[in-house]
């Protein structure tokens, strides 16, 4: 049932690992990364057919999220919210964009992550998304998002499928590539991001996935 885990992200405060599902099934788990097992925590309360898409921890242990609730999961993330690390339940705090019963200005934003200033970034996907596809920082208070800089380098090249996820170590910005577009084959890569420019570059010459996107990062404390 619980096929698709796109979010990943690890308290600070305890080194808990933490996933978030999608494919319309909006729960929380933990994961002991050792034996790759999963164990329930609760259910979000955002409902049915809506998604957890992005999830990291500001400093404070407090877990904040990127879901999808207008639209249906296939929209992509459109609103920040806060979960209960101990219950699984969900606190909307507000939309990226501006939105309507149906669609959203700013939906997509599959990757989020805690700058060491605790500036909360995202990614906004290129495909099937409304608003900019590039970085973004987010009001952790209203959850507006402000557009920043597209991930591009100076020659114009992209990832093809766009960065679906996001994590800051040491103070280097990590991303994660999507599925990727025909007839690129750059999908489930990790990069490095400046995010003052947006250019980018490939770590390695491997993928994590087989291909497939590479939907969560989490850092180790």
């Amino acid at each position: 049932m619980f096929d698709q885990a796109p979010s990943l992200a690890t308290d600070p405060t305890t080194g808990i690992l933490y996933a978030g599902t999608g494919g319309g099934i909006p729960v929380l788990f933990t994961v002991d990364p050792n034996a790759a097992r999963a164990t329930f925590v609760g259910n979000t309360g955002l409902g049915e057919f809506h998604s957890i898409a992005g999830l990291d921890f500001r400093s404070d242990g407090t877990l904040f999220a990127s879901v999808n609730i207008i639209g249906g999961s296939p929209t992509g993330a459109d609103h920040l919210a806060i979960i209960n690390k101990s219950t699984g339940v969900a606190t909307v705090i507000g939309p990226y964009g501006i939105c309507d019963s149906e669609s959203c200005t700013i939906e997509g934003m599959e990757g989020i992550a805690f700058d060491e200033n605790g500036t909360l970034w995202g990614s906004l996907r290129t495909r099937r998304s409304d608003g900019t596809p590039g970085l973004y920082t987010i009001d952790t208070k209203t959850g507006a998002a402000t557009f920043v800089t597209r991930i591009q380098n100076p020659d114009g090249s992209t990832p093809s499928g766009g960065v679906v996820s996001l994590q800051f170590c040491n103070n280097i910005l990590f991303g994660g590539t999507a599925n990727a577009i025909p007839p690129a084959t750059d999908g489930g890569k990790l990069i490095v991001i400046d995010p003052s420019t947006g250019f980018w570059s490939f770590v390695g010459t491997g993928n994590a996935t087989g291909g497939t996107s590479l939907g969560g990062l989490a850092r180790v404390f």
